[in-house]
């Protein structure tokens, strides 16, 4: 997801599946995008300067990488005083758990899941 060129998603619309290589696995997995996604995206287009060659997702160094994304998510649990061992991983195991608490809906977090407004597929 992080590697996401602004080409690959600028033409995008609610429900289309972008297909992603998993770095570790490489195999590919469909990621549905809901509304929220698709308007996120296009707003960050509109403010940005990006081309369609660009990264979606760029830190200083060219395109943010896990393991950046890992360090960022840590600082901020810690930042909010969050106790425990948090990483961008954690994430979505994390609303799988909000969504049975709050919405007694059973979610498995490895599934298919909509990206940004996370609602299950």
């Amino acid at each position: 997801m992080l590697s996401l060129t602004v080409g690959q998603v600028q033409n995008l619309r609610a429900g289309d599946v972008l297909d992603l290589k998993q770095r570790k696995t490489h195999k590919y997995r469909p990621v549905t995008l809901n509304p929220t996604a698709i308007a996120a995206i296009q707003n960050w287009l509109a403010v940005s300067n990006l081309q369609p060659e660009d990264y979606l997702f760029m830190g200083q160094r060219g395109c943010l990488t896990v393991e950046t994304m890992s360090t960022r998510v840590k600082t901020w649990c810690q930042d909010v005083g969050l106790k425990g061992n948090y990483g961008s991983h954690t994430l979505p195991k994390t609303w799988g758990y909000w969504q049975r608490l709050e919405r007694g809906t059973i979610v498995n977090p490895r599934r298919e899941l909509y990206v940004m407004g996370l609602e299950a597929v």
